[in-house]
């Protein structure tokens, strides 16, 4: 009997962890830009950061795109009110969060 009701309690769990992985997957993407000058854009997104060795301190992804096609991967955390990106390279930059709101300049990029 109590091995019938653990096979049973670990059923529901794993349906729940199941769902609950089906829920965390099905958050929309959102991305947010900031237009660093005339030839490059950098993109920062809820994506999880897909580099382990900066992931935990940097959780989520970010990327500049120049118009050339050149990109610098990179993650980013907010600290304060910055948004704080380590690029893969090794190098990081620090901008203020409010940036990422602003429109595009049209036919740039």
């Amino acid at each position: 009997m109590v091995k019938m009701m653990l096979a049973e309690i670990k059923h529901y769990l794993i349906l729940l962890m199941f769902f609950g992985n089906v829920l965390e997957a099905a958050e929309p993407v959102k991305k947010l830009h900031y237009q660093y000058n005339d030839k490059t854009v950098i993109w920062i997104t809820n994506e999880f950061c897909s580099n382990k060795n900066i992931s935990k301190e940097y959780p989520y992804s970010a990327i500049a795109i120049r118009i050339d096609g050149d990109v610098l991967p990179g993650c980013y955390t907010n600290v304060n009110d910055d948004i704080k990106i380590q690029w893969i390279g090794g190098d990081f930059s620090i901008f203020p969060a409010n940036v990422f709101l602003m429109p595009i300049l049209e036919n740039i990029i």
